[in-house]
């Protein structure tokens, strides 16, 4: 599952380099965090799906704090 999270980071991060987005450059890195959770715990699902929003949440304030 950690390679669908992965490949869904790499086309938002390519996506960004075309065309400077915070929004898509906040999922990027909601996508890689993910695929590091999903790499951690292969098995556990309902963690990948809690940490999706968490850490969407969290790259978007961090993305709009540092680029403000």
């Amino acid at each position: 599952m950690y390679i669908f999270w992965t490949i869904l980071g790499v086309i938002f991060l390519y996506l960004d380099l075309m065309k400077k987005n915070t929004i898509k450059l906040s999922l990027a890195m909601t996508f890689l965090f993910c695929a590091i959770i999903a790499y951690k715990f292969p098995q556990n699902y309902i963690m990948q799906a809690l940490s999706f929003p968490f850490f969407g949440i969290l790259s978007s304030v961090l993305i709009k704090t540092i680029l403000s």
